[in-house]
């Protein structure tokens, strides 16, 4: 997915026109993810299930920002952000009795993620509105980049029991552990840390 913002905002100083804050804003994300599992049926009481799971998200946000006023400083940012991730995951489902499920599941995560940062100076002349929209006012990434990467890894396990009294009525009970990565703000005007 992308797309292309233009943002204009226009001052009245001692009664003349003039655009105080041009912005152009681009993004563009790609993603792909899969996953794969393996269910096997033991007997009537088992069953298990085994699974892996890839993401990888590329993200590419840039802006521009210009001032007609004397002394503005403009300037182009440029922000990349890759993720990695991978999973493996296991679930064992027991029945001990007839409508009553014990299900033990585990899912280990590794995580990483790649940031990158550049920002360089712009001539309000070399974009004008017309261009900008047009998509073709933005100068090639800058270098050298300033680069950030962190990584995470997590186990997260879930224990559940449910119950069928009735066709009609489950009563069920669950215990789980979650986790969140963390990242890189894309806007930004100064090279982040993660969080």
């Amino acid at each position: 997915a992308s797309a292309t913002i233009l943002l204009i905002l226009i001052t009245d100083p001692i009664g003349g026109k003039i655009v105080y804050l041009t912005n152009y804003y681009r993004t563009n994300i790609t993603s792909i993810s899969q996953e794969f599992r393996f269910l096997k049926e033991i007997n009537d009481n088992f069953q298990v299930l085994f699974g892996t799971y890839y993401a990888n998200d590329d993200l590419k946000y840039g802006n521009i920002t210009y001032s007609d006023y004397a002394g503005a400083f403009n300037s182009q940012t440029n922000v990349q952000q890759k993720r990695d991730s991978w999973a493996v995951f296991g679930e064992l489902e027991v029945r001990p009795m007839d409508r009553v499920r014990l299900n033990v599941s585990g899912r280990q995560m590794w995580e990483d993620k790649h940031f990158y940062f550049s920002r360089q100076s712009r001539n309000p002349s070399t974009v004008p509105a017309a261009v900008g929209l047009a998509g073709g006012t933005f100068l090639p990434l800058a270098t050298p980049y300033v680069t950030r990467q962190k990584s995470w890894q997590n186990f997260s396990p879930k224990i559940s029991m449910d119950w069928r009294p009735t066709d009609d009525v489950m009563l069920y009970a669950s215990w789980t552990k979650g986790f969140k990565s963390g990242g890189y703000p894309a806007i930004t005007s100064v090279a982040p840390t993660a969080y």
